[in-house]
């Protein structure tokens, strides 16, 4: 089964959504501060970045058939901020983050979330630019264009459920997952016991430890082993 918001866009119900979704994710009983523990069993799927591809992720929804399939679990992240539709304009990126949200409310126990450094700079206004446009604003002005007058209920949900994100995740035999790594030169300042608990503010601030986790590039294969 692939889910559709077939509906129009409705601010009251979508943002009931997405804060569902974030009391999931925060109430998961995998999660252990900011990481998410998987046990021995069963097959775990791990995306790479979505950026508002709602046709890949309905190949994903294809793929996983979670309605018959209740032993396979699937992580996502980066859902949000995507190339410009051309025809419109517009970022409709919220439209994938709602529909992955409402996938989540049916299938709680199967689909899972990480934090990412799109969806951070989102919830804590840190601009990012990308052809000289901001996606900050892009992404706004998307869910004022869908929602009209509810857009601030949205977006208000939108950061609850950014809020809620767990920063990693870890298989029973040692595989672990997320958005990516802090930069070569940062990454012997990695302590673990920053899954331990839920970030600080400090932490998820330029310069802090959660931010680099999210936002580290230019890793070799040498040092990742």
């Amino acid at each position: 089964m692939i889910l559709h918001l077939t509906e129009k866009p409705d601010a009251k119900r979508d943002a009931e959504t997405l804060r569902e979704a974030a009391a999931l994710i925060r109430e998961d009983p995998n999660r252990k501060g900011a990481l998410l523990e998987f046990g021995a069993a069963g097959q775990l799927i791990m995306t790479g970045d979505m950026h508002g591809s709602v046709r890949n992720f309905e190949k994903l929804q294809r793929y996983c058939q979670l309605e018959r399939s209740p032993a396979r679990s699937v992580v996502l992240h980066e859902l949000i901020h995507t190339e410009l539709d051309y025809s419109t304009r517009r970022d409709d990126s919220i439209n994938l983050l709602v529909r992955a949200a409402e996938w989540k409310c049916k299938y709680p126990d199967n689909v899972f979330f990480l934090q990412s450094n799109h969806e951070l700079a989102q919830w804590k206004r840190q601009e990012i630019t990308k052809g000289g446009r901001s996606v900050l604003d892009d992404f706004d002005q998307g869910v004022r264009a869908a929602y009209g007058g509810g857009a601030d209920t949205v977006m208000s949900a939108v950061d609850e459920y950014i809020a809620a994100l767990p920063l990693a995740a870890r298989t029973r035999n040692g595989v672990f997952m997320s958005h990516s790594l802090p930069d070569p030169l940062m990454f012997d300042m990695l302590d673990m016991s920053l899954f331990e608990r839920e970030p600080t503010e400090s932490e998820l601030s330029p310069g802090g430890l959660a931010y680099s986790l999210v936002w580290g590039r230019f890793h070799s294969a040498e040092a990742i082993e």
